[in-house]
């Protein structure tokens, strides 16, 4: 009778064991996959920062030919400003001299018809 009892109380016993290393062996599964997954999201998110990263350079590779192309159109501009400048003058300074010769044409016309008169 003792070793009846006993033995139900040790296979209860080992039973509750079973039970208990189920539920451990469940849970270390569990944590394992999850684990996994973060290692696998990890990896993405590494992957994607790299690749974010290579955008970015590219982006700052472009922006930086993009100003100079900025600078050297400026320095155009500024170039054409100053020959346009320059021509502007050069016509005002014909238009004077255009302008003496016209009177000088006048004056001599005026005293060619007033000795003419």
């Amino acid at each position: 009778m003792i070793e009846d009892v006993t033995t139900k109380d040790s296979k209860a016993v080992n039973q509750q064991i079973q039970e208990i290393v189920n539920k451990t062996r469940t849970e270390i599964e569990t944590d394992q996959q999850a684990f996994r997954e973060l290692e696998n999201k990890k990896a993405a998110a590494e992957e994607k920062s790299r690749n974010q990263e290579e955008i970015n350079k590219e982006l700052e590779k472009r922006l930086a030919i993009s100003e100079r192309q900025i600078e050297a159109v400026a320095k155009s501009l500024e170039s054409q400003e100053k020959e346009n400048q320059r021509r502007d003058d050069e016509i005002k300074k014909l238009r004077a001299k255009d302008r003496r010769w016209l009177y000088v044409v006048i004056g001599i016309v005026v005293l060619a018809a007033s000795f003419w008169i």
